[in-house]
């Protein structure tokens, strides 16, 4: 994650925004202008992506109930499943992810869908790590140091 009080993460910023190398189209004078652009998720042209956090909600959203009635899944395997889905639907469950793909056939539908969960990342996402978000006094520190 950025860290404002790290000297490279404030140079790496700061060569970011002034060498635009990813073709963003930065304009230094605009603190508005660099953090629309470097934590915008939808408008990174490098393509980088990651995986969706799995939760029970989004599990559930991606199942086939075919899936887990196939011949070939065993009621261990239901039963495991069914402990995730019993769940605080937005409980991080993405430790357990090949696990839980496991649990089902390997050319399910489900297993292409959770597969499939991938999200765009923004350029500070893909630069300082998931979930990294540019603030205004980021920025001001990176550009003035």
């Amino acid at each position: 994650m950025f860290d404002r009080t790290n000297a490279a993460h404030l140079a790496s910023l700061k060569s970011e925004v002034l060498t635009d190398p990813a073709g963003l189209g930065y304009n230094p004078g605009s603190t508005t202008d660099v953090l629309k652009l470097i934590n915008d998720q939808d408008g990174n042209p490098t393509g980088a992506t990651t995986n969706v956090t799995l939760t029970p909600g989004i599990l559930l959203a991606q199942m086939v109930p075919d899936d887990l009635d196939a011949q070939q899944v065993g009621d261990g395997e239901r039963r495991y499943v069914e402990a995730f889905l019993n769940r605080d639907f937005d409980a991080d469950i993405e430790a357990y992810r090949s696990q839980i793909i496991s649990a089902f056939k390997a050319n399910s539908t489900t297993v292409s869908n959770i597969n499939a969960l991938i999200r765009s990342v923004s350029r500070a996402e893909e630069l300082f790590g998931v979930g990294a978000v540019i603030s205004r006094d980021d920025w001001l520190a990176a550009r003035d140091s």
